[in-house]
């Protein structure tokens, strides 16, 4: 009979351990913790970079992005991961100008959403973010946008060009 308390009682606490280190401990961070030991794990710092950039696209997490040696691959990995997430604010925190325009023109592109070709700095990104919501909206005020006019000229035949949609 005392045995079969011990048992009772031992089979109780695990039960409580066990429910609470469920509530403590969220299965994706389990896996982001055994994923963030393999990219540390590799020697290669190219590969190594890879395997953190590929990790915090496919966890869509830009924390990771900042354990990536080189600046150019860490920015693009933080305008691959704003742009899976369709997330601005992750452009918005981009130093370098060339990849923050190419998150905002592809979070544009994807969202169809030509309020965010304003954001970008370099003139010809941002014609061609205009240019191609236009062609996707099939909408010529979007081509009223971009400033080089042989541009501008090109999308509006884009877009009002009938051929277009005949099969």
């Amino acid at each position: 009979m005392i045995k079969m308390k011990k048992v009772i009682l031992l089979f109780f606490f695990l039960g409580i351990l066990i429910s609470a280190c469920t509530k403590a401990i969220d299965k994706n961070q389990e896996i982001n913790k055994e994923n963030l030991f393999y990219c540390e794990k590799i020697v290669g710092e190219d590969s190594r970079n890879y395997c953190w950039s590929n990790l915090a696209r496919k966890e869509q997490l830009p924390l990771i992005c900042e354990k990536i040696s080189n600046i150019g691959g860490r920015y693009s990995c933080l305008a691959d991961v704003a742009t899976s997430r369709l997330d601005v604010s992750i452009c918005s925190k981009i130093p370098d100008l060339f990849y923050k325009d190419e998150c905002f023109l592809n979070i544009g592109f994807m969202s169809e959403d030509f309020s965010l070709c304003k954001n970008i700095r370099n003139h010809e990104t941002k014609d061609k973010c205009y240019y191609e919501i236009a062609e996707i909206k099939e909408d010529t005020s979007i081509c009223e946008n971009i400033k080089n006019q042989t541009t501008k000229d090109k999308c509006l035949f884009i877009v009002l060009d009938p051929q277009k949609n005949i099969s």
